[in-house]
């Protein structure tokens, strides 16, 4: 399944790198202003895509929900937040800190190379992409800057596969990794209009679960276990669709949905016993 992946970054057209001044030995330097939504549109989304993930950024939401509280639930619920820290931009930071305080895992960041890195998160995990890319003028960005373009957008792609793929095994969060044993926070009775959206999605997702298992079509239940807004509710949808599957006794579908599962939650206890018992069914336990 695809991680959803939200994205934190300066919005439009900001100063990336201030005017240095001349002095005796050096000459003026003007300053540098990067256009943001380029970097976005041009790079992070496709690079996040190529990495098998749905990019989401706060500007792109078309709903009438309060903006700030669906701010805060992304924050919380996303699968990774990635973080473009390549300026001291006061939004990007408040918002990776409510992510580093709530969540160990699902912390991504990425850099322009116009600026060092605050202290704070220096240490982390950083990705570095060329943001010389986005100075270039109008007259600069021909074939050859396209292909340059291009290449970045594939090689940035892959760094994050990469990096997603060994997320669960890390902790992202430098909170959570200097105070051992910190509990990250429980967001399944979230009561705001988008969570409550979501429990109806559920309810008439669980409904169709029930009339394709009455009906006798797994490839249905299979179509809708691929189908959920939040990692949580990803997790209730394949439980939901492994236990209509082995109602079935089709073992084999379910084994590929618990395995799904425990993929997403390695420490679900209930889905390792009920892979157990399905590898029985299938012979696969000797």
């Amino acid at each position: 399944m695809q991680p959803h992946i939200f994205v934190v970054m300066p919005f439009g057209l900001k100063e990336a790198q201030s005017i240095t001044p001349a002095t005796d030995n050096v000459l003026e330097k003007s300053a540098i202003n990067v256009n943001f939504d380029e970097v976005y549109d041009l790079l992070i989304e496709p690079a996040l895509i190529k990495a098998g993930c749905v990019p989401f950024r706060a500007d792109k939401e078309s709903g009438a929900g309060d903006i700030r509280t669906d701010m805060y639930f992304e924050l919380v619920t996303a699968d990774v937040i990635l973080a473009d820290i390549s300026i001291l931009n006061a939004n990007v930071f408040y918002e990776l800190g409510v992510r580093h305080g709530v969540a160990p895992h699902g912390v991504l960041m990425v850099h322009g190379g116009w600026a060092r890195r605050p202290f704070d998160v220096a240490p982390d995990r950083t990705f570095d992409y060329e943001g010389k890319l986005f100075v270039a003028t109008e007259e600069e960005r021909d074939g050859t800057w396209q292909k340059r373009l291009e290449a970045e957008v594939e090689r940035l792609g892959m760094v994050l596969r990469d990096a997603l793929d060994v997320d669960g095994q890390t902790t992202g969060s430098p909170v959570y990794k200097e105070l051992v044993g910190l509990e990250p926070v429980d967001w399944r009775n979230i009561q705001t209009a988008r969570a409550k959206y979501f429990g109806k999605v559920f309810v008439d997702w669980r409904s169709r679960v029930e009339v394709a298992r009455r009906n006798g079509w797994p490839e249905d239940i299979l179509t809708l276990a691929d189908d959920a807004p939040t990692r949580f509710h990803r997790g209730r949808l394949l439980w939901e669709a492994a236990f209509a599957l082995n109602s079935m006794q089709r073992f084999d579908a379910s084994k590929s949905v618990l395995e799904g599962l425990l993929l997403l939650e390695p420490e679900n206890l209930k889905a390792q016993t009920q892979l157990g018992l399905v590898l029985g069914r299938l012979g696969e336990i000797h």
